[in-house]
């Protein structure tokens, strides 16, 4: 089930958006939005197992410092069209 919601956007996003689905990158703007929801959903997600894992088990500094690499590479490939990681 969809439920159809109003949802005001900041010009440029809206640009950005519009030009997506006019590109064919995006079914509609409805859907990128949805898609949009879908990655923070997933995200929150997995900050909550991240927590939960780093109160169950004890790592090294290294590791440590892995996963902050990796959350620092999910963070940037959420911001970059396309969801790239660099």
């Amino acid at each position: 089930m969809a439920r159809k919601i109003g949802v005001s956007l900041p010009d440029d996003l809206y640009e950005w958006a519009t030009a997506a689905v006019a590109e064919g990158r995006a079914e509609s703007v409805s859907a990128l939005v949805a898609e949009g929801l879908e990655l923070l959903e997933a995200r929150a997600h997995l900050e909550w197992i991240v927590a939960d894992l780093r109160t169950d088990v004890t790592v090294d500094e290294a590791s440590e410092e892995k996963l902050r690499e990796l959350l620092a590479a999910a963070d940037r490939a959420q911001r970059r069209p396309g969801g790239r990681v660099a």
